[in-house]
């Protein structure tokens, strides 16, 4: 029904987290669906709204396996699968999966040389390739997908490297939560902007995307006073498990970005380093949104219902279907028009 809702109000595509052990500050006995199994079911029951996934690690799927994952989601949807792709998670959700640490550049490497193995299996009747972190032999994809697939790379704050990769391999980029501050923004985009003009391609060419958290309420709200409401009322297990990732994630940011992060971590100032929300009624939120989107150049939102912080809580999965109708019917028509 949600999905129904929102190609009903015509959004351009709906995308599911890809996690496999937990999720977004959220207990690991958290219900979720694998993304692989649920798109090729609701594409039988819609016609237009693209599906995709936000987002995809290296080392997560094994990129043999993915490739026909995808390439099936693809021809049941009659091409209407997308992909977004990222250098890294969590260290503690990494752990869970057996994995080690990435080293300060090895998500990025790892995650072109899986992009390099998906695309040569679509493509190719066979496959080998050895690279440094992919190895795999006379591998076949088949059947493959009917249309090309988009594929996204999320846009992080680490190595410079990452802007001229998304300029080389991919169809667009999504800004992802934890970047807060417009101002870092608007420099990492001058970055993809340079990195376009090193390569010769156009900026336009780029599609480009923003991860929003959103809260809407029935009346008009102070947003800060609100945000601090959302904190207070959090879960005492999401505080545990952010207070647990959340020193990682401030000293990366810290580390490449110490003018726009607090010198220590507090969960307090969990919404100025983690989380780019906006809360209020729709026309209030509408504001905060194109604020950060279409004011810096970025074409869409990817609105996420309650946000990082609560959206796993029982009451707010039970509200879930009502939240995103009120997405479909209130803050939709209010973004278009503000626009």
């Amino acid at each position: 029904d949600q999905v129904q809702f929102a190609e009903q109000a015509g959004l351009r595509a709906v995308w599911f987290m890809d996690s496999t052990t937990r999720w977004a500050g959220a207990p690991s006995d958290v219900a979720r669906f694998d993304p692989w199994s649920l798109i090729p079911a609701i594409a039988t029951f819609t016609n237009r709204i693209s599906l995709g996934t936000l987002a995809m690690p290296p080392g997560r799927r094994n990129p043999e396996i993915a490739a026909r994952q995808i390439a099936t989601s693809d021809r049941i949807s009659d091409g209407r699968v997308e992909i977004t792709l990222s250098t890294g998670d969590e260290s503690v959700v990494r752990n869970r999966e057996g994995q080690g640490r990435l080293v300060s550049g090895e998500g990025v490497a790892r995650m072109i040389e899986e992009l390099e193995v998906l695309r040569s299996l679509w493509h190719n009747e066979r496959t080998d390739y050895k690279g440094e972190f992919v190895e795999i032999e006379d591998a076949v994809c088949e059947p493959k997908p009917e249309f090309p697939i988009p594929v996204w790379m999320q846009l992080g704050w680490g190595p410079q490297r990452l802007a001229h990769e998304i300029v080389k391999h991919a169809y667009g980029f999504t800004i992802p939560l934890h970047a807060v501050s417009n101002e870092l923004v608007r420099i990492q985009l001058a970055r993809l902007r340079e990195a376009c003009f090193d390569s010769g391609r156009s900026p336009a060419e780029l599609r480009s995307s923003r991860v929003v958290g959103v809260t809407l309420t029935e009346v008009e709200v102070d947003p800060e006073d609100a945000k601090r409401h959302l904190l207070a009322t959090a879960d005492p297990r999401t505080r545990h498990l952010l207070d647990s990732t959340g020193p990682t994630v401030h000293s990366h940011l810290r580390r490449y970005w110490p003018d726009f992060t607090p010198e220590q971590y507090r969960f307090e100032d969990y919404f100025l380093t983690n989380e780019f929300h906006c809360i209020g009624t729709a026309e209030q939120v509408a504001d905060q949104i194109l604020a950060g989107t279409h004011e810096l150049g970025i074409e869409e939102a990817v609105i996420w219902p309650h946000g990082r912080l609560h959206s796993w809580q029982p009451d707010c999965i039970k509200t879930q279907g009502d939240m995103v109708e009120r997405i479909a019917k209130e803050l939709v028509p209010s973004l278009r028009r503000a626009r």
